[in-house]
Protein backbone atom coordinates (compact mmCIF):
# COMPACT_ATOMS: atom_id res chain seq x y z
CA UNK A 1 0.00 0.00 0.00
CA UNK A 2 2.86 2.36 0.82
CA UNK A 3 4.41 1.65 -2.58
CA UNK A 4 1.15 2.58 -4.31
CA UNK A 5 0.83 5.82 -2.33
CA UNK A 6 4.45 6.68 -3.09
CA UNK A 7 3.93 6.02 -6.80
CA UNK A 8 0.80 8.18 -6.85
CA UNK A 9 2.62 10.99 -5.05
CA UNK A 10 5.49 10.83 -7.53
CA UNK A 11 3.03 10.87 -10.42
CA UNK A 12 1.26 13.94 -9.00
CA UNK A 13 4.55 15.78 -8.46
CA UNK A 14 5.79 14.91 -11.94
CA UNK A 15 2.50 16.05 -13.48
CA UNK A 16 2.67 19.37 -11.65
CA UNK A 17 6.25 19.90 -12.81
CA UNK A 18 5.27 19.14 -16.40
CA UNK A 19 2.29 21.49 -16.10
CA UNK A 20 4.45 24.35 -14.86
CA UNK A 21 7.06 23.62 -17.53
CA UNK A 22 4.50 23.68 -20.36
CA UNK A 23 3.03 26.90 -19.06
CA UNK A 24 6.49 28.45 -18.73
CA UNK A 25 7.27 27.53 -22.34
CA UNK A 26 4.07 29.25 -23.49
CA UNK A 27 4.87 32.35 -21.43
CA UNK A 28 8.44 32.37 -22.76
CA UNK A 29 7.02 32.28 -26.30
CA UNK A 30 5.16 35.48 -25.46
CA UNK A 31 8.50 37.28 -25.71
CA UNK A 32 8.46 36.49 -29.41
CA UNK A 33 4.91 37.82 -29.53
CA UNK A 34 5.90 41.10 -27.89
CA UNK A 35 8.90 41.40 -30.18
CA UNK A 36 6.85 40.96 -33.37
CA UNK A 37 4.03 43.17 -32.06
CA UNK A 38 6.41 46.00 -31.27
CA UNK A 39 8.46 45.64 -34.46
CA UNK A 40 5.22 45.93 -36.42
CA UNK A 41 4.02 48.88 -34.33
CA UNK A 42 7.07 51.15 -34.11
CA UNK A 43 8.35 53.35 -36.90
CA UNK A 44 10.55 51.56 -39.42
CA UNK A 45 13.70 53.41 -38.33
CA UNK A 46 13.34 51.89 -34.85
CA UNK A 47 12.52 48.31 -35.82
CA UNK A 48 15.98 46.92 -35.10
CA UNK A 49 16.11 48.61 -31.71
CA UNK A 50 12.65 47.31 -30.85
CA UNK A 51 13.62 43.77 -31.82
CA UNK A 52 16.91 43.75 -29.92
CA UNK A 53 15.93 45.83 -26.90
CA UNK A 54 12.14 45.49 -26.93
CA UNK A 55 11.58 49.03 -25.68
CA UNK A 56 9.14 50.19 -28.36
CA UNK A 57 10.28 53.82 -28.51
CA UNK A 58 9.60 54.35 -24.81
CA UNK A 59 13.13 55.10 -23.59
CA UNK A 60 16.83 54.78 -24.30
CA UNK A 61 18.35 51.36 -23.73
CA UNK A 62 20.46 51.86 -20.58
CA UNK A 63 17.88 53.86 -18.59
CA UNK A 64 15.35 51.20 -19.57
CA UNK A 65 17.77 48.50 -18.44
CA UNK A 66 18.18 50.17 -15.06
CA UNK A 67 14.41 50.61 -14.78
CA UNK A 68 13.83 46.96 -15.69
CA UNK A 69 16.36 45.84 -13.05
CA UNK A 70 14.61 47.97 -10.41
CA UNK A 71 11.16 46.76 -11.49
CA UNK A 72 12.06 43.07 -11.51
CA UNK A 73 14.23 43.21 -8.41
CA UNK A 74 12.15 45.52 -6.21
CA UNK A 75 8.74 46.53 -7.55
CA UNK A 76 7.47 43.11 -8.65
CA UNK A 77 8.57 41.23 -5.51
CA UNK A 78 7.14 43.98 -3.30
CA UNK A 79 3.66 44.10 -4.86
CA UNK A 80 3.46 40.38 -5.62
CA UNK A 81 4.42 39.66 -2.02
CA UNK A 82 1.68 41.95 -0.75
CA UNK A 83 -1.06 40.55 -3.01
CA UNK A 84 -0.13 36.88 -3.38
CA UNK A 85 1.86 36.14 -0.24
CA UNK A 86 0.06 38.34 2.28
CA UNK A 87 3.15 40.35 3.22
CA UNK A 88 2.89 43.37 5.55
CA UNK A 89 -0.67 42.45 6.52
CA UNK A 90 -2.23 44.47 3.68
CA UNK A 91 -4.58 41.69 2.61
CA UNK A 92 -5.60 41.09 6.22
CA UNK A 93 -6.39 44.79 6.58
CA UNK A 94 -8.52 44.76 3.44
CA UNK A 95 -10.43 41.71 4.62
CA UNK A 96 -10.99 43.22 8.06
CA UNK A 97 -12.02 46.60 6.65
CA UNK A 98 -13.95 45.71 3.51
CA UNK A 99 -14.76 42.03 3.98
CA UNK A 100 -12.57 40.81 1.12
CA UNK A 101 -8.96 40.94 0.06
CA UNK A 102 -7.51 42.17 -3.23
CA UNK A 103 -7.96 39.39 -5.79
CA UNK A 104 -5.67 39.21 -8.81
CA UNK A 105 -5.54 35.62 -10.06
CA UNK A 106 -3.07 35.96 -12.94
CA UNK A 107 -1.77 39.51 -12.69
CA UNK A 108 -3.92 42.15 -14.36
CA UNK A 109 -2.59 44.70 -11.87
CA UNK A 110 0.32 42.97 -10.16
CA UNK A 111 2.15 42.09 -13.38
CA UNK A 112 0.97 44.47 -16.12
CA UNK A 113 3.13 47.62 -16.12
CA UNK A 114 3.79 49.87 -19.11
CA UNK A 115 4.97 53.38 -19.88
CA UNK A 116 4.33 55.91 -22.60
CA UNK A 117 6.18 55.77 -25.89
CA UNK A 118 8.74 58.53 -26.36
CA UNK A 119 7.41 61.34 -28.52
CA UNK A 120 3.79 60.19 -28.43
CA UNK A 121 2.67 63.42 -26.72
CA UNK A 122 3.69 66.85 -27.92
CA UNK A 123 2.09 69.99 -26.56
CA UNK A 124 -0.41 67.87 -24.66
CA UNK A 125 -1.70 66.21 -27.85
CA UNK A 126 -1.30 62.63 -29.01
CA UNK A 127 0.98 62.09 -31.99
CA UNK A 128 -0.19 58.96 -33.79
CA UNK A 129 2.43 56.67 -35.33
CA UNK A 130 1.02 54.41 -38.02
CA UNK A 131 2.08 50.75 -37.69
CA UNK A 132 5.09 50.07 -39.88
CA UNK A 133 4.36 46.40 -40.60
CA UNK A 134 0.84 45.01 -40.20
CA UNK A 135 1.75 41.32 -40.83
CA UNK A 136 4.37 41.36 -38.07
CA UNK A 137 1.98 43.20 -35.75
CA UNK A 138 -0.69 40.56 -36.42
CA UNK A 139 1.76 37.69 -35.94
CA UNK A 140 2.87 39.11 -32.61
CA UNK A 141 -0.71 39.60 -31.44
CA UNK A 142 -1.64 36.00 -32.21
CA UNK A 143 1.47 34.57 -30.56
CA UNK A 144 0.61 36.60 -27.47
CA UNK A 145 -2.99 35.41 -27.57
CA UNK A 146 -1.90 31.76 -27.57
CA UNK A 147 0.63 32.40 -24.83
CA UNK A 148 -2.01 34.09 -22.70
CA UNK A 149 -3.84 30.80 -22.24
CA UNK A 150 -0.67 29.40 -20.70
CA UNK A 151 -0.20 32.58 -18.67
CA UNK A 152 -3.70 32.47 -17.17
CA UNK A 153 -4.29 28.74 -16.83
CA UNK A 154 -0.76 28.11 -15.50
CA UNK A 155 -1.44 30.52 -12.66
CA UNK A 156 -3.24 27.63 -10.96
CA UNK A 157 0.32 26.23 -10.42
CA UNK A 158 -0.85 22.65 -9.90
CA UNK A 159 -2.80 20.15 -11.98
CA UNK A 160 -5.56 19.79 -9.39
CA UNK A 161 -6.01 23.57 -9.43
CA UNK A 162 -6.67 23.79 -13.17
CA UNK A 163 -9.99 25.46 -13.97
CA UNK A 164 -11.71 25.22 -17.32
CA UNK A 165 -13.44 28.47 -16.38
CA UNK A 166 -10.12 30.31 -16.61
CA UNK A 167 -9.56 29.06 -20.15
CA UNK A 168 -13.13 29.89 -21.21
CA UNK A 169 -12.98 33.37 -19.71
CA UNK A 170 -9.64 34.01 -21.41
CA UNK A 171 -11.21 33.08 -24.73
CA UNK A 172 -14.34 35.16 -24.13
CA UNK A 173 -12.34 38.26 -23.16
CA UNK A 174 -10.29 37.89 -26.34
CA UNK A 175 -13.45 37.60 -28.44
CA UNK A 176 -15.00 40.64 -26.78
CA UNK A 177 -11.90 42.71 -27.45
CA UNK A 178 -11.83 41.67 -31.09
CA UNK A 179 -15.49 42.44 -31.75
CA UNK A 180 -15.57 45.90 -30.19
CA UNK A 181 -12.22 47.00 -31.60
CA UNK A 182 -13.38 45.84 -35.02
CA UNK A 183 -16.41 48.11 -34.99
CA UNK A 184 -15.22 51.02 -32.86
CA UNK A 185 -11.82 51.00 -34.55
CA UNK A 186 -13.47 51.07 -37.97
CA UNK A 187 -11.60 48.00 -39.27
CA UNK A 188 -8.21 49.51 -38.45
CA UNK A 189 -5.78 46.54 -38.20
CA UNK A 190 -3.81 48.17 -35.40
CA UNK A 191 -6.94 48.39 -33.24
CA UNK A 192 -8.21 44.95 -34.26
CA UNK A 193 -5.02 43.26 -33.06
CA UNK A 194 -4.51 45.34 -29.92
CA UNK A 195 -8.15 45.19 -28.81
CA UNK A 196 -8.07 41.49 -27.85
CA UNK A 197 -4.76 41.99 -26.02
CA UNK A 198 -6.41 44.69 -23.90
CA UNK A 199 -9.22 42.27 -23.09
CA UNK A 200 -6.74 39.54 -22.17
CA UNK A 201 -4.87 41.83 -19.79
CA UNK A 202 -8.08 42.92 -18.10
CA UNK A 203 -9.48 39.43 -17.54
CA UNK A 204 -6.36 38.06 -15.83
CA UNK A 205 -7.40 39.24 -12.37
CA UNK A 206 -10.85 37.66 -12.26
CA UNK A 207 -10.54 34.87 -14.83
CA UNK A 208 -11.07 32.26 -12.10
CA UNK A 209 -14.22 33.91 -10.75
CA UNK A 210 -16.07 35.71 -13.55
CA UNK A 211 -19.00 34.38 -15.51
CA UNK A 212 -18.06 33.90 -19.19
CA UNK A 213 -20.55 36.59 -20.18
CA UNK A 214 -18.86 38.94 -17.74
CA UNK A 215 -15.50 38.09 -19.30
CA UNK A 216 -16.95 38.82 -22.74
CA UNK A 217 -18.23 42.21 -21.57
CA UNK A 218 -14.94 43.00 -19.83
CA UNK A 219 -12.92 42.19 -22.93
CA UNK A 220 -15.33 44.12 -25.11
CA UNK A 221 -15.16 47.18 -22.91
CA UNK A 222 -11.35 47.14 -22.94
CA UNK A 223 -11.21 46.67 -26.70
CA UNK A 224 -13.51 49.65 -27.05
CA UNK A 225 -11.47 51.68 -24.56
CA UNK A 226 -8.29 51.20 -26.58
CA UNK A 227 -9.93 52.76 -29.63
CA UNK A 228 -11.81 55.52 -27.84
CA UNK A 229 -8.77 56.57 -25.83
CA UNK A 230 -6.71 57.07 -28.98
CA UNK A 231 -9.53 59.01 -30.67
CA UNK A 232 -10.02 61.26 -27.63
CA UNK A 233 -6.34 62.03 -27.16
CA UNK A 234 -5.95 62.67 -30.87
CA UNK A 235 -8.65 65.31 -30.65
Amino acid sequence: MDDINSAVEILIQSSNILFILMGAIMVLAMHAGFAFLEVGTVRQKNQVNALVKIIAERARFYPMLIGAFFTVGVVYPFFEGIVWNGNFGFQDWLEATFGAGFHDFAGSVVVALLGLRNGRYRGGRLVAFAPSNIPLLALGAWILTIGWFGFNVMSAQTMDGISGLVAVNTLMAMVGGIVTSLFVGKNDPGFIHNGPLAGLVAVCAGSDLMHPVGALVTGGNCGRTVCVAVYLYAE
